[in-house]
């Protein structure tokens, strides 16, 4: 069952520089995360909040700050993208 998530919380355990602020408004490029950091990013997102990405949302857009990702996130909740979700 989908749950809501703290993506900036999530977000935080990826970032190398534990100093670095996380705010919405952050590049996740900008926070030091590199293509195999956002690839462990994505399965925690998925993990901690039931959901599936799918291909249409594996995008820069979704990726390009803190608040996209936690929109797609929310919109996937919302869907009930879970694993093994059909359209």
């Amino acid at each position: 069952m989908p749950t809501a998530v703290d993506v900036p919380a999530i977000v935080r355990r990826h970032v190398p520089d534990a100093a670095v602020p996380i705010e919405l408004a952050n590049s996740l490029g900008d926070l030091g995360l590199d293509s195999m950091s956002l690839v462990n990013l994505l399965l925690d997102l998925e993990e901690s909040a039931g959901i599936v990405f799918p291909p249409e949302y594996l995008s820069d857009t979704t990726f390009a700050t803190v608040e996209s990702l936690a929109r797609a996130v929310e919109e996937l909740v919302a869907e009930g993208r879970e694993p093994g979700h059909q359209p």
